[in-house]
């Protein structure tokens, strides 16, 4: 089930926004199900997995940025942006929630402060 629905979003089926629609509804169902009910908790990393892997969250981004914002497609975007920020929040997986800069030190100075005499620019600690 979760092929085929994922299999709905894809750039040849956001010429029309329905169908979009109706495989979005069918995924958000399953993920919100599946992070109510205790016994299918443990099921939604896995199902999260399957859906990468799957390109669910490229296609999902797609809808978001190609498909025209507009009275016909609001749902759709709603629906979206839900699965993506409840399910698929890039920040935290790649960045454990934490700081995006974090470990990247002091970032970086061009010139190094002394007029340029050093040439080039410093990257931080």
């Amino acid at each position: 089930m979760i092929d085929v629905l994922c299999g709905m979003i894809s750039p040849q089926t956001m010429i029309n926004p329905k169908i979009c629609l109706v495989a979005v509804e069918g995924l958000l169902q399953i993920f919100e199900r599946c992070a109510r009910e205790t016994e299918l908790q443990r099921d939604l990393n896995e199902l999260k997995e399957k859906c990468q892997s799957l390109g669910l969250v490229d296609n999902l981004w797609r809808i978001m940025n190609e498909i025209p914002a507009n009275d016909k497609s609001h749902e759709l975007h709603l629906k979206t942006q839900t699965i993506l920020n409840t399910y698929f929040n890039e920040e935290e997986e790649l960045h454990g929630g934490g700081d995006i800069n974090a470990g990247f030190g002091q970032g970086f100075e061009f010139g190094g402060g002394d007029g340029g005499a050093g040439g080039g620019f410093n990257f931080g600690n």
